[in-house]
């Protein structure tokens, strides 16, 4: 299995990183993979969705549990992927925010 993980670290809050990651359906504005979002159901801290992605307008389907201020966790379960992307949000020695982004 191919594993990728990147950070970067942003000078901000973690309730102002939050408050733009955690918006699932202005996803597409700043994650360059992700040309569409269709939500089939929300529940509490879960979202059952469709994305089309950027490679040949695939589609796959999506169950996203959103952690407040901690991680969002979104599980491919149908579609050309197949895994999970992880955001994670932590704070620094420097008082940034270390943000990283695993599939």
């Amino acid at each position: 299995m191919t594993k990728i993980q990147v950070s970067v670290d942003i000078n901000a809050t973690i309730e102002k990183v939050w408050q733009i990651v955690s918006d699932l359906d202005n996803e597409p504005t700043f994650w360059k993979g992700t040309k569409e979002i269709k939500n089939f159901s929300k529940e509490a801290n879960k979202v059952h969705r469709e994305i089309t992605i950027a490679f040949r307008d695939q589609k796959c389907e999506q169950e996203v549990t959103l952690y407040p201020q901690k991680k969002i966790e979104a599980l491919f379960k149908k579609g050309i992927i197949k895994g999970k992307k992880i955001i994670n949000l932590h704070k620094n020695e420097c008082h940034k925010i270390r943000g990283s982004v695993g599939h």
